[in-house]
């Protein structure tokens, strides 16, 4: 009885199943099309490309191509020519806010991901992206809801797990980021920026032992790892203070500057190495190139006070130690109105004032958020011009493409 009475479904099975093959065959055929783009060279997709200029796939394929080759630049350009045609798809807008993000660009790279995830909310890789921008624009605890997200939907993304960690390292939140780390050494055990973050955040616990092995670990793998160098010279100094714990760390800090000139850290604990043996000299010098690379380091200026004053250089170390109460009184006043528009969204004034002592200290990325909601919540504020020309000026020149706003982008966008 049951049979029969249900014997018109039948049909309608037949049907949901040909559809369910026809979808997964279209998605197998696609996805093998979209490999065979990704195989060609830029060079070769460019002269496709001249023959069927209308193909977006090809389009497409050139802007990752480009992206591969680091010309971020050409990649966005590319990626704007597709969303033209295609002004909702979320896997062309995250690839531009990933470009504008490694350009720096980042308010052009906040509304491309914004964008993204409002055409597709459960996107982990742009809200994953989304928390770098944070964390490169120094807003970790916003970063660590981007990357928790991001987490829940791919738990198995390897670089997912590793930027968690390091927005719970950021956050102070050091147990998390164990747990993040190690999340990421269980997908991949050869993960060597993993092992290095568990290494650092085993330090920040004060589990030196611990924290040696992992860095040790990290070092078989990369010998010339910088992160992992300074991490385990710092490790060196807390558990050996005495002549011979910091000849070592001084070894490995000098290998970690070899490996990566680029690093403040380096030269500030190089600094700190060589006041400790006496030598106020090398210390005043590798102190200045940390404060080259990082003119606000408050550590590297402290350090270069006592420099200045073991070289005997009194009036240049008082100098510097006026021009650190003052920064320490412009930190205070920017935490406070931190605070204020974190608690009054609204206050635009305010926000006008942080983005002014942003801009003076050289924090053009937060900056340019900031000027952002500005623009769009307060077009008439009287600063607004002196802002904008001022972030113009920092950020140089260079030309600025066009992107469909968020808006924009889930309405149709711009055609």
């Amino acid at each position: 009885m049951l049979r029969s009475n249900h014997r018109w479904l039948w049909p309608l099975f037949g049907s949901l199943l040909a559809v369910l093959v026809v979808s997964t065959l279209f998605r197998v055929v696609k996805a093998g099309a979209e490999a065979r783009l990704r195989a060609l060279s830029a060079t070769e997709l460019e002269a496709r490309l001249r023959a069927t200029p209308e193909n977006s796939a090809l389009r497409y394929a050139l802007g990752q191509a480009y992206a591969r080759a680091n010309r971020h630049n050409d990649a966005a350009r590319e990626f704007i020519a597709v969303l033209k045609r295609e002004p909702a798809r979320p896997d062309v807008l995250n690839d531009l806010g990933a470009s504008y993000l490694l350009q720096e660009r980042f308010y052009e790279a906040l509304v491309a991901l914004q964008a993204a995830v409002i055409a597709q909310p459960d996107y982990a890789l742009a809200h994953a992206n989304l928390g770098r921008l944070h964390l490169a624009t120094e807003m970790p605890f916003t970063a660590v809801q981007d990357l928790e997200r991001a987490h829940r939907q791919q738990p198995r993304n390897i670089s997912i797990s590793y930027d968690l960690g390091e927005a719970y390292q950021q956050t102070l939140n050091f147990r998390s980021a164990e747990r993040a780390y190690l999340q990421a050494l269980r997908l991949d055990p050869t993960y060597t920026p993993a092992r290095v973050g568990l290494g650092r955040v085993l330090f920040s616990l004060t589990r030196y032992d611990e924290a040696s092995r992992q860095l040790e670990l990290a070092l078989q793998a990369d010998p010339r790892n910088a992160s992992a160098l300074l991490a385990l010279a710092r490790v060196r100094m807390e558990q050996n203070n005495t002549h011979d714990g910091w000849e070592d760390a001084l070894t490995l800090l000098v290998k970690a500057a070899e490996a990566d000139s680029q690093m403040p850290e380096v030269h500030y604990e190089l600094g700190r190495v060589s006041l400790r043996r006496g030598d106020a000299g090398a210390a005043i010098e590798y102190l200045k190139k940390a404060l080259l690379l990082s003119p606000d380091h408050p550590g590297a200026m402290q350090q270069m006070g006592r420099a200045l004053r073991l070289a005997g250089r009194t009036a240049d170390a008082r100098r510097l130690e006026a021009q650190l109460r003052h920064e320490a009184l412009r930190s205070r006043e920017e935490a406070r109105l931190e605070e204020r528009v974190h608690q009054f969204p609204e206050d635009w004034e305010a926000k006008a004032e942080l983005c002014s002592l942003y801009l003076e200290t050289g924090k053009t990325g937060l900056a340019a958020l900031l000027l952002r909601e500005l623009e769009q919540g307060a077009p008439a504020l009287r600063q607004l011009p002196s802002l904008q020309t001022s972030l113009r000026q920092q950020l140089g020149s260079r030309k600025r493409s066009p992107l469909p706003t968020p808006a924009q982008a889930s309405n149709g966008g711009p055609h």
